[in-house]
């Protein structure tokens, strides 16, 4: 798939380097060192899904990815597949590593989106972050009718989905 090489290839200029991984990995302190400075529980369901979620939101409002390795339509939810290895050794339990502060490599855009969509999805258990991205016609559940279990998950159908969500949430504010 070209896409991820071109995103992948827009990550280095970007981020200064060839390693998604890196960039991948610092989403996922940063949203757990925000979740950690405000005192809430987090477990890797919740990094995963929040991640997930920043890198929708990205597409979104910015029509640009938080990261440049792809989401995978895994059984039980959009995966980012090294943040999954990076916290399985913790199952269902509470990550302890203390966490460090990427805002600056993330930069402002980045920086700014993750805090306030970390700050909205907060108060969500890991069980709720999980049924939202498993209702019908959400990106996983369509990759995952349409290619399988392991598919990965298209930007595009990411951003689409949450343009929709944007514009209903849009539509809420004003009353529509």
């Amino acid at each position: 798939m070209h896409l991820v090489g071109e995103m992948a290839e827009w990550w280095s200029g970007l981020f200064g380097g060839d390693d998604y991984e890196k960039r991948s990995h610092a989403v996922a302190d940063h949203v757990l060192y925000l979740r950690q400075r405000a005192g809430v529980d987090t477990t890797p369901m919740h990094i995963l899904k929040i991640v997930y979620m920043c890198h929708g939101w990205m597409l979104a409002v910015n029509d640009n990815p938080l990261l440049a390795e792809p989401v995978e339509a895994w059984t039980y939810g959009p995966v980012i597949p090294t943040i999954y290895h990076r916290y399985k050794r913790y199952v269902a339990q509470s990550i302890l590593e203390e966490a460090q502060d990427h805002g600056v490599e993330l930069g402002d855009p980045a920086r700014e989106l993750v805090a306030v969509i970390e700050e909205v999805y907060r108060p969500y258990s890991a069980a709720k972050l999980s049924a939202m991205t498993h209702r019908p016609g959400t990106p996983w559940d369509v990759t995952r009718r349409r290619h399988g279990i392991g598919a990965i998950i298209d930007n595009a159908l990411i951003q689409e989905h949450f343009e929709a969500l944007r514009a209903r949430s849009e539509g809420a504010a004003v009353g529509a």
